[in-house]
């Protein structure tokens, strides 16, 4: 075999799903004959791939964000060491910031070099520029870039080559993760638990699970998972305001989750986690990245869910009745079938031995100039290049530039540098979900009440939506109090105003009405906007506040904010949005 060693480059692989993958993946390589080699920072030092006996070498270091010119020679450095001592084959990196340091070191030592991405979140999260670079400078000089669900897959194909792109499914250790007699668990509860790690993507729905869990009368939920101290802290105190404090267990970290499992009614999670819970034979419940619930798995929804690795990001939210009725019929749920179709596909029994296989088959190694000429041109303007260099104007214009400049493709590079210029702020929806997570235990509405905060701005020419949740009912003479602070970027404010259209359903069936008794806004006679109030914008920052009274027992289901008749680059941009119920 050619390749016969592998120099794994980890960076804030901390337990979890990552870690778990790269578990698999160890164990395949060295299983396929292929010597581990291992360098990565203090957060991969407990976890369980980097302990493994079997693993040749490791060396842990200060790693951090490898994102500046002095970080990336350094760390390059240590990689180069370690590929000549030890005489590495080939580069394996699972983190976007070693993406890059992989595709310099496999240059500059004549090797090949493979990624794999994690996570939608990845294409939502980074810097665009960081996004040009790695489809330009690296993606189609890697030998194998893999993906874990058909949905990464699809978003990937604009960033990577198809003839370097594959989907390889996370696996599940089926002998580990098995089903298991009560008689044989030692400590049995009818609570839930949630394995999560609590970061800024996952805590939305965990605080969601918490308050469905409590309002249909779980016992307790317990949190096996860490997170950052002030994502714990705000957690915490939501429990605190709704009086549940009580209700939650904060497990920390967990090595032994195979076993914990099982002395719980149900597991909830996402990702992994389900598939987890499935082969143990487990009840689970799907968490939503975007602050929702998306409900149970089933043998019937299995294969619908795999697309998004087993987070329903594209199916809808369940409404706390949704939810109540599913948590009823967790009896019906054929768990021996769930299993079933996880040993036939998702099980790492054989699996990972055939992927690895796989990943050597590609292997070979792609000449680089770009990459090459690019590291030295970093090198040259080092101390000018302050800071992370994907937002550094020095390196975009100084190396990336005059490199495209030298390299023929000049005008496609300023055509991208001027729509990131255009391009002023960047989205993160996970923020949204951490800003708008409430806890209500009841939907008694608590007087002044804010039940929609956002002051994140956002430069648009369509528009925003805000959905509300269902438990925000108003019934006669409540008020809303809307606050929203804006300005415009239109030349003629009168004729191209921006509209706040306001919808409601009546809480029986969930239905849209076409008239419902409102008084501080007109009626339209679009039913797709249902009552609306056209908002002057200035070419200033203004506020503007409306009272809006509902008459009925009609629930606000969403209030939109658009641009009426909109013209190209007549933007406006909305600095943040408040409402707040009244009695």
């Amino acid at each position: 075999m050619k390749y016969k060693s592998v120099l794994i480059l980890c960076l804030n692989n901390s337990i979890g799903g990552v870690s778990t993958r790269m578990e698999g993946e160890v164990n395949g390589f060295i299983d396929q004959g292929v010597d581990v080699h291992i360098l990565g920072d203090e957060q991969v030092k407990d976890c369980s791939y980097v302990k493994n006996p079997r693993v040749k070498s490791v060396i842990i270091t200060e790693l951090k964000a490898c994102n500046t010119v002095e970080a990336i020679i350094r760390v390059l450095s240590q990689a180069e060491s370690m590929i000549a001592k030890n005489g590495i084959d080939f580069i394996y990196s699972h983190h976007p910031d070693m993406y890059l340091i992989s595709a310099i070191a496999a240059q500059r030592m004549k090797i090949p070099f493979m990624v794999t991405i994690h996570g939608i979140g990845f294409h939502l999260f980074n810097n665009p520029f960081q996004h040009f670079i790695l489809k330009h400078f690296v993606y189609p000089y890697a030998s194998l870039v893999t993906c874990m669900s058909p949905a990464l897959t699809t978003i990937s194909k604009f960033l990577v080559p198809d003839t370097n792109l594959r989907l390889y499914h996370n696996l599940v250790n089926t002998e580990r993760f098995s089903p298991q007699a009560v008689e044989e668990v030692k400590v049995v509860t009818d609570g839930w638990l949630v394995v999560s790690r609590l970061g800024a993507e996952k805590i939305g729905g965990i605080v969601k699970l918490v308050e469905y869990a409590y309002r249909a009368g779980v016992s307790r939920v317990s949190i096996a998972g860490d997170g950052g101290p002030l994502l714990v802290e705000r957690f915490k105190k939501l429990l605190s305001q709704a009086g549940i404090s009580d209700f939650v267990t904060f497990l920390g970290p967990r090595k032994d989750i195979h076993s914990l499992m099982h002395q719980y009614s149900v597991v909830a999670g996402v990702d992994r986690v389900v598939l987890e819970a499935g082969s143990s034979m487990k009840p689970v419940c799907i968490l939503g990245y975007n602050g929702g619930i998306k409900g149970f798995l089933t043998a019937d929804n299995f294969k619908n869910l795999a697309y998004t690795n087993f987070c329903g990001r594209d199916l809808p939210d369940l409404s706390l009745q949704e939810f109540i009725e599913e948590v009823n019929n967790i009896d019906s749920i054929n768990l021996e079938a769930i299993r079933n179709l996880i040993l036939d596909s998702y099980s790492e029994t054989h699996i990972w031995k055939q992927n690895v296989s796989e990943y050597i088959s590609h292997l070979h190694y792609k000449e680089n100039t770009y990459i090459q000429a690019m590291y030295d041109l970093m090198c040259f303007y080092e101390l000018p290049i302050e800071g992370q260099v994907y937002s550094s104007p020095i390196f975009k214009k100084h190396v990336v530039g005059e490199l495209l400049e030298y390299g023929g493709d000049k005008e496609v590079y300023k055509k991208y540098l001027k729509e990131l210029e255009n391009k002023q702020v960047f989205v993160h929806p996970h923020e949204y979900a951490i800003k708008a997570a409430t806890i209500r235990v009841s939907d008694s509405v608590i007087d002044g009440d804010i039940i929609y905060s956002r002051d994140e701005s956002v430069l648009v020419n369509d528009g925003v939506i805000v959905e509300l949740d269902s438990y925000v009912k108003a019934p006669h003479g409540h008020r809303l109090h809307v606050t929203i602070r804006a300005m415009t970027y239109a030349k003629v404010h009168d004729e191209n105003p921006m509209l706040m259209a306001v919808s409601f359903r009546n809480p029986m069936n969930g239905a849209s009405l076409s008239k419902v008794n409102v008084s501080g806004l007109s009626l339209s006679s679009n039913k797709d906007i249902g009552y609306f109030e056209y908002i002057k914008l200035q070419s200033y920052m203004t506020d503007f506040v409306y009272e809006i009274e509902i008459k009925d027992g009609s629930e606000v289901s969403e209030l939109r904010l658009v641009k009426w008749r909109p013209k190209p680059g007549e933007n406006m941009l909305i600095e943040s949005i408040k409402i707040q119920v009244f009695q």
